[in-house]
């Protein structure tokens, strides 16, 4: 009997046990040295304790414009960041390929309601004039 009451309470969690589905869009421009990079690829990807997962990926187009979306299933607010592997030559060097982590600021994910639909512009990303890792504030 004792076993049925413990079943009868915890069986309405079972269905909300999968955590909540997160979509996140971002978008923006990926420039060297104010030239537009066509072709990069880019990667959205969740941060995670172990390890990180990726949710979509894509690349910019001619004019160094990307526009990706993704989803991950998540109890607490998502950690995306998208990963860039680029090649961006530097005052006549020749160009070495290099890579770049571009994260979204978490006070992009205020919850409204059941919304879990959030959207990020990175707007134009001058790869050279940046660090290797990096946080977007914004106001």
């Amino acid at each position: 009997m004792y076993i049925f009451i413990k079943l009868f309470i915890f069986l309405p969690f079972i269905g909300v046990s999968d955590g909540l589905t997160q979509k996140i869009t971002v978008d923006g421009r990926l420039l060297c040295i104010k030239v537009p990079l066509e072709n990069v690829k880019i990667k959205l990807m969740e941060e995670n304790i172990l390890f990180d997962e990726m949710m979509s990926e894509g690349v910019t187009d001619n004019k160094g414009y990307f526009n990706i979306s993704g989803e991950y299933i998540e109890y607490t607010k998502i950690e995306p960041y998208i990963e860039i592997n680029y090649k961006c030559p530097e005052s006549g060097e020749e160009a070495v390929e290099e890579k770049k982590f571009l994260y979204v600021p978490s006070n992009v994910f205020r919850y409204l309601g059941y919304t879990r639909n959030f959207k990020f512009k990175f707007d134009d990303i001058d790869l050279i004039r940046i660090k290797k890792r990096v946080v977007w504030y914004f106001f």
